[in-house]
């Protein structure tokens, strides 16, 4: 540790690049912070997970209208919620478990996910 640093009253220092890791161990050791790690394993058994674990296939977006995955695909682009969420609540008419999934999506910031899937519904 650099003495400068620590007689000016810090209580520790980290070098750059900062790992992870060394934050929340910092954060433990000097404020008290305990943290609760989930299981991964009982989320999967249990079914309930990340959307990850849900399927996005091209066939559920190609049973779509072109139309809609076109602006569905420019609104995803230029990031504008606002129109994605309205574009989700059109494919919800249609398709309940497919606005899910895309929802959960968006909310988990996959839009790459989203949009390969897109492309590849496009080459079929």
């Amino acid at each position: 540790m650099h003495p400068v640093i620590l007689s000016a009253g810090c209580d520790d220092f980290m070098r750059k690049p900062f790992r992870e890791e060394d934050i929340f161990v910092a954060m433990g050791k000097h404020l008290g912070v305990r943290y609760i790690y989930e299981d991964p394993t009982a989320v999967s058994a249990s079914g309930v997970g990340d959307s990850s674990q849900e399927v996005l296939t091209p066939e559920d977006l190609g049973s779509l209208s072109p139309d809609w995955m076109a602006q569905f695909k420019q609104n995803i682009l230029s990031v504008d919620m606002e129109a994605i969420a309205s574009s989700i609540a059109q494919i919800r008419t249609v398709n309940p478990s497919l606005a899910d999934t895309l929802e959960n999506c968006i909310n988990n910031f996959e839009y790459d996910r989203i949009l390969n899937t897109i492309s590849r519904s496009e080459q079929q």
